[in-house]
């Protein structure tokens, strides 16, 4: 699981600005999270299992 958010985590910090902006806005939508936790879960490196699924759709890739 911790590689799972590794490599998502790869993937996210190699996209551009604008890209970036709108996995994390449309995350922030479908998980009704709040914009300081999505940031703490970056820092962190920890995202469940369904959030890195919604991450997965969001971003049309595996983690």
């Amino acid at each position: 699981m911790k590689e799972k958010v590794k490599n998502f985590i790869g993937f996210y910090q190699q996209q551009e600005i604008g890209e970036r902006r709108r996995i994390r806005d449309e995350f922030l939508r479908e998980s009704r999270m709040t914009y300081p936790a999505w940031y703490a879960k970056l820092h962190r490196e920890v995202f469940s299992a369904l959030e890195l699924a919604a991450l997965g759709r969001i971003c049309r890739k595996q983690f």
